[in-house]
């Protein structure tokens, strides 16, 4: 077997190679306010985990106070300004997490059209929606998580340049 192969020798088992060990790297700079003591993305190999965001503009001030559908819109901006700022495109954002305060059945329909402006149905990620009772900052009304797969830095000869 040759040098560095797999192999109970090399504390593996046979036929493993051991892979590098990924780094998770932060989204620097943030494009968006961040909260003391975390990151507001990380980047992973070719995933971009993207941390809760709500409707804040880049000096921390909340946009569309009482106004669910602004909040959505804004929340949205920051996660794709994070995506971008790791080197991807909305497009490469694979699954949504929002939270909603107060949820109804009729913020769906405001998700789905908020949504639909930014992600192309043809790459639209999977998404959860959570009801919750408080979010972090006073008047934010939706806060919305992201999980990214950074396509464009993976060969694939199919993909389509969405935004």
């Amino acid at each position: 077997m040759p040098a560095g192969g797999g192999g109970p020798e090399h504390g593996h088992p046979p036929g493993m190679t051991p892979q590098p060990v990924v780094q998770a790297v932060p989204v620097s700079p943030s494009p968006v306010p961040r909260v003391d003591g975390f990151n507001s993305a990380l980047k992973v190999g070719y995933g971009v985990y993207v941390a809760g965001q709500m409707s804040l503009d880049s000096e921390g001030r909340l946009v569309g106070e009482n106004d669910r559908a602004a909040q959505i819109t804004q929340s949205l901006a920051n996660v794709c300004a994070l995506v971008r700022a790791a080197h991807g495109l909305p497009a490469d954002v694979v699954r949504l997490t929002f939270y909603i305060l107060d949820y109804t059945p009729d913020v769906l329909d405001q998700l789905k059209t908020a949504s639909a402006a930014v992600f192309p149905d043809s790459t639209a990620p999977v998404v959860t929606i959570v009801g919750v009772n408080a979010l972090p900052v006073p008047g934010a009304l939706v806060e919305v998580d992201a999980m990214a797969i950074l396509h464009g830095q993976v060969p694939d000869h199919n993909r389509e340049m969405h935004h």
